[in-house]
Formats: structure tokens, C-alpha cells, sequence
């Protein structure tokens, strides 16, 4: 399992485009590791219909566990999410 709770990021935007990093509390738990802890984030997007009543995007986020309150085991590796969604 994957979860992280809150999670924060500071994002650039240039036009419809944006990139930032941030980091959030979480755990990553899988047969041979378990982490809790700091999760260090990047994320690269792109807005679609920016001024429109109905927004969308794409986005990119990439983690990595980066500091252990609990820990058993090597760190995990990073791991990749694509979102896509939409919103008014």
C-alpha cells in the first residue's frame, strides 16, 4: 500500500504549464519493507482550458521516501503517478 496524508507542494507556473516540489507524511508498505515517514515529492503538469468554467490537467508526480519515523527494511524506491482529472 501507498498513502500519504497531508500533502503539500510549491508549484511554478509558466502559461498553462507547472513543476514544483513539496513533501507529505505517508507509509509504503510491501512484502519485504515497510516505511513511514517524510515522502519527498516532484510534480510537472499542464492545465487545459486554464480561463474556461471547466477545468482540466494532466499531471506527473514523482516520490521518494525520504525520511523514517519507522522503517523495516531498505528504503523503497521511487514511484511514479499520472493523474488526469478535471474540475469548475
Amino acid at each position: 500500500y501507498l498513502g500519504t496524508f497531508p500533502k503539500v507542494n510549491y508549484l511554478y507556473y509558466v502559461n498553462n504549464f507547472y513543476a514544483g516540489a513539496g513533501a507529505a507524511w505517508g507509509g509504503v508498505k510491501t512484502v519485504e519493507e515497510e516505511f513511514i515517514g517524510l515522502i519527498a515529492n516532484a510534480v510537472v503538469g499542464y492545465e487545459l482550458n486554464r480561463n474556461g468554467k471547466l477545468r482540466s490537467f494532466v499531471q506527473l508526480d514523482v516520490s521518494q521516501a525520504a525520511l523514517a519515523a519507522v522503517q523495516k527494511g531498505d528504503l523503497p524506491k521511487a514511484f511514479a503517478e499520472l493523474s488526469v482529472g478535471a474540475g469548475f
